[in-house]
């Protein structure tokens, strides 16, 4: 997600073998832990945590997004 944000906002590109790992990720089925202190805890694939529409992606792009500005 910081990589995508980053080639959207013109800052890096990515070579073909960058881009060929980076969708290699976006298949990946292994799970991860999800944590926002003692109110929420999850775990996902990181195929279904990067889909546009998960709550991962969203929550992961608004806190990116205010670290980049």
């Amino acid at each position: 997600m910081v990589l995508e944000r980053l080639i959207k906002l013109n800052r890096i590109d990515l070579t073909e073998e960058q881009k060929t790992t980076m969708h290699a990720i976006y298949e990946e089925k292994d799970k991860f832990s999800i944590c926002s202190g003692c109110t929420y805890w999850d775990t996902s694939t990181l195929k279904n945590g990067l889909k546009e529409d998960s709550k991962v992606r969203k929550l992961s792009i608004y806190w990116l997004d205010d670290k980049l500005n």
